[in-house]
């Protein structure tokens, strides 16, 4: 017995196969959009767990600011990250005033790529690899530090910054995801230094206040935001 459903035309299949192409072709960048939105809200998310543990630790050390964890004064057991070769992370000065354990994924944001990249060549303190630095400013004739990370110098002065110290400190940004040409270690140097553009031209930050918030690259370099003595 003969069937009288008709096949598709060859003209009406490849009909259907554009109008799903057209179909998937609109839902990608929604996708992709939701994907990079829920990366950012774990790199903000991580972000506000690291400001909450420099608040708790300045509390217990008299309102002063542990070390930048800089190549170039460190290491100290003050730095607020022990990243270099031969070092326990663990055991970095916020550690303790996590509610979690300090981990790499803590460290970075789930959208950067050089985190999960080991390079060719690295320096004997090895490699940086982390999102997110600390403010720190080159002191004033290695005197006058105008913050926000202490200043331990190699011969153990101590130059400290305080929370007191800090002006308005909702605008003054205290950790940032580094833009990844210029990190380095997990000191931020505001102003040559600026902040990532991961986030569609933006980057993460959070202030000395607690809060969270994506910021500009020139955000990250004004004076009123990135100097917190100021």
């Amino acid at each position: 017995m003969k069937s009288n459903r008709n096949g598709f035309t060859l003209m009406e299949l490849l009909l259907v196969i554009a109008i799903i192409g057209v179909l998937v072709a609109l839902l990608l960048p929604a996708l992709q959009s939701a994907k990079d939105k829920a990366r950012q809200s774990v790199c903000k998310s991580n972000l506000k767990q690291l400001g909450t543990a420099f608040s708790l630790y300045t509390d217990a050390h008299r309102g002063a600011f542990p070390a930048s964890g800089s190549t170039f004064y460190g290491p100290h057991p003050e730095d607020w990250i022990w990243w270099q070769t031969n070092r326990i992370i663990e055991k970095s000065a916020i550690a303790a005033f996590l509610s979690t354990a300090l981990t790499k994924k803590l460290l970075s944001c789930p959208s950067d790529t050089l985190v999960r990249q080991t390079p060719s060549s690295v320096s004997t303190n090895g490699y940086y690899q982390f999102s997110f630095t600390f403010n720190s400013i080159w002191p004033t004739n290695n005197s006058e530090n105008l913050g926000m990370a202490t200043i331990i110098t190699t011969n153990r002065t101590a130059l400290r910054f305080r929370m007191e110290q800090i002006k308005s400190p909702a605008n003054k940004i205290m950790l940032l995801e580094e833009d990844q040409a210029t990190i380095t270690n997990g000191r931020w140097t505001p102003r040559a230094n600026p902040v990532t553009t991961r986030h569609g031209g933006k980057g993460d930050a959070v202030f000395a206040d607690g809060h969270v918030e994506a910021i500009t690259p020139s955000t990250s370099r004004d004076p009123a935001y990135c100097i917190p003595s100021l």
